[in-house]
């Protein structure tokens, strides 16, 4: 069973611009806890409920107004739905964002752009297209999102997996 293991993390880093897999874990789990306890402080800080309806909001964009209703199952479904997202963005970075330094010359300018990139791509596609409940654009609630996005997503990411881009990417 070792071998096998050592031979997918073998093929995973050859295509995966040298991150191994423990890397993209770590990454994925330490942005995707840090995005959702930032949202979840956010959420409460601002309307003191319980961050019990983030995790609901997040499970209506699959199940709709029905999501509010539900309960822990419903819940838990918001969690697994986030951590899945963080997942694509994590693996996106990793086949095709890390790149940007390379341009940029910077990782806190990648890590800047990339939450960027991760804010436009849930606003104006992801959420528009979920069943998720449609609210008007306010623009103090998308800076406070863009920000969040950045700072637990983007430069985490940029700086946690810097090393492994400058170590193994050139376009020469």
């Amino acid at each position: 069973m070792l071998s096998v293991l050592n031979k997918l993390e073998t093929v995973c880093t050859k295509y995966m611009n040298g991150y191994s897999l423990k890397t993209i874990f770590v990454a994925w789990l330490i942005t995707g806890t840090m995005d959702m306890s930032v949202a979840c402080l956010n959420y409460y800080n601002n309307t003191g409920k319980s961050i019990d309806n983030v995790f609901k909001f997040i499970a209506s964009g699959l199940t709709g107004q029905a999501a509010f209703a539900g309960g822990h199952g419903t819940s838990l479904l918001g969690i697994v739905l986030h951590y899945t997202i963080a997942l694509f963005f994590v693996l996106f970075y990793v086949f095709v964002f890390c790149r940007i330094t390379e341009l940029t010359g910077s990782r806190f300018m990648t890590g800047f752009l990339y939450g960027l990139f991760i804010w436009a791509t849930m606003s104006f596609i992801v959420l528009p297209l979920s069943a998720t409940p449609k609210a008007p654009f306010q623009l103090q609630n998308q800076v406070v999102a863009a920000t969040i996005l950045i700072a637990c997503i983007g430069l985490p990411l940029a700086l946690f997996l810097y090393p492994a881009t400058k170590a193994n990417h050139s376009f020469s």
